[in-house]
Order: structure tokens, then C-alpha cells, then sequence
């Protein structure tokens, strides 16, 4: 179990947006956009259509506003709801 530390950001995507973009295009993203998390969204999308992604392009970013303890396996509590 880990805490959920306020203000980071925790990203969730799938293959179609980690297999399309690198370190690099995550950090001008982070650049570009700061904290803007729609901005960060979208423009992570538009990077990996950029770079040939035709399917299954998706990205999630969550900014907690408080601490709580989060389990191991929460991931897959929150694809459940999807």
C-alpha cells in the first residue's frame, strides 16, 4: 500500500499512447501544459495520432487533492468502473 501524495499527477494510458510517445514527448507535454490536466490530456493524445496511432489511444490524468492510502490493486478497481 502506498499514499496518495496531493497534487501529483498519476497518469493511466494504454499501449496505444506508451507504445507512440517517449520520455521526451512526456516531458515538452509537462512543459508545455504545466498543470493543466485537459491540456496535458489532449495534447498527449494528439502526440500519439502524431506519431501513427490510429486505435486505442487513451490517457486518464488524476490529481489527488488530499492524502489517503491506496491499495495495491487499484488500478484494476478503477478499469472495472469502465
Amino acid at each position: 500500500m502506498r499514499t496518495v501524495i496531493p497534487n501529483d499527477i498519476d497518469l493511466l494510458r494504454t499501449e496505444g499512447l506508451s507504445d507512440l510517445t517517449d520520455d521526451a514527448d512526456i516531458a515538452h507535454v509537462v512543459k508545455t501544459c504545466g498543470t493543466d490536466l485537459h491540456c496535458a490530456t489532449e495534447r498527449r493524445v494528439a502526440l500519439a495520432k502524431e506519431n501513427g496511432g490510429i486505435d486505442n489511444v487513451s490517457v486518464v490524468l488524476v490529481r489527488p487533492k488530499k492524502p489517503s492510502p491506496i491499495c495495491k490493486n487499484w488500478h484494476r478497481k478503477l478499469v472495472s468502473w469502465f
